[in-house]
């Protein structure tokens, strides 16, 4: 219809005419575009606030992890604090001994690495980081996922490089299990008992070496355990602040 128009108005030299109907196609086109993009910018916000609420769910959880394996790893670090200076004295008082008992129970023992990461392994997988806009945000939750893989490294090189003390620990001590029970991960480690000679461990140099060297990588995990703490904590008041102003 209004390609008729304009071809009647060209024909009669109607310019004024002419020129208000191509004005018209034009400002139709620039409309359904912005409205199109309106759209589209629309879309991308809804999709941003359920991946930025899935964020903070995931990293809740992570958090909450995280603690839980802090308070394990300390403990295993207290307990293994009473066993070196147990084995220095070469003396085992009754009120040291549970300490001791639940540190060899625990001991090579380590925690797996707290991150719930399905939606950040969704986002990267899709291309679709770029839909968080706040650059803050995704650049801690970039600094977050290279601490992760660090930290996986890490655990990884500790696991294999003390392998060989462990065993030899190991060899040391008998854990009495009940009967029926064929392995230890049926029954809870603190109710396993364990009996060993404390008097020839004490005086065993490579024993007591090996018992401080675990200490120190289950320190080292601890401290990575206490970062990673800190840094959902700092996502997550992020992800809070953003979510909050999205519904404003």
């Amino acid at each position: 219809m209004i390609l008729r128009r304009v071809i009647k108005h060209f024909r009669e030299q109607e310019w004024t005419a002419i020129f208000l109907d191509f004005l018209i196609v034009v400002v139709g086109v620039f409309v359904g575009l912005q409205v199109q993009n309106w759209n589209e910018l629309r879309l991308e916000h809804r999709l941003e606030r359920q991946y930025l609420e899935r964020l903070r769910d995931d990293l809740t959880r992570s958090k909450l992890a995280a603690v839980q394996s802090v308070d394990t790893v300390q403990k295993q670090v207290d307990n293994q604090g009473v066993m070196i200076k147990a084995l220095q004295a070469c003396a085992l008082n009754e009120a040291a001994r549970p300490a001791f008992d639940e540190g060899l129970r625990t001991i090579g023992q380590t925690q797996p690495l707290s991150l719930v990461r399905g939606t950040l392994d969704e986002l990267q997988s899709t291309g679709r980081m770029g839909l968080i806009r706040n650059l803050e945000l995704r650049k801690a939750i970039n600094d977050l996922l290279e601490g992760y893989e660090g930290s996986a490294k890490l655990l990884e090189f500790i696991t294999a490089r003390f392998s060989p003390q462990m065993v030899y620990i190991d060899q040391r001590m008998v854990r009495d299990l009940p009967a029926g029970i064929v392995t230890a991960s049926e029954y809870p480690v603190a109710d396993i008992s364990i009996s060993y000679d404390f008097p020839v461990l004490c005086k065993d140099t490579h024993y007591v070496g090996a018992i401080s060297a675990n200490q120190l990588a289950i320190m080292a995990i601890a401290r990575g355990e206490n970062s990673r703490v800190q840094k959902y904590q700092d996502i997550l008041l992020l992800l809070d602040n953003e979510l909050s102003a999205s519904d404003r």
